[in-house]
């Protein structure tokens, strides 16, 4: 941790010890963005790396929970 002094305030700045979880990230990019899906857009990306990431393992995974959250969309959309 570096402490750096300015005219109104102390200022922090932490450095990361190690870049594991940027390449993690960049891995996780490189994994979801082929070829094939080079038009995703950034927000998708982003949800599908936070997934990829921090999400449970397949075998773990319950859909049950999301299945109703998209049924609910769907007949909330349709209702329209």
């Amino acid at each position: 941790m570096v402490l750096m002094e300015s005219k109104k305030y102390w200022k922090f700045t932490v450095l990361p010890i190690s870049n594991a979880e940027v390449e993690r990230g960049f891995s996780s990019m490189y994994r979801i963005k082929t070829y094939s899906r080079n038009r995703l857009l950034t927000g998708i990306l982003e949800n599908l790396m936070m997934i990829s990431l921090n999400g449970d393992d397949l075998p773990q995974w319950d859909p049950t929970e999301s299945i109703n959250s998209w049924v609910k969309i769907i007949i909330s959309v349709s209702e329209i």
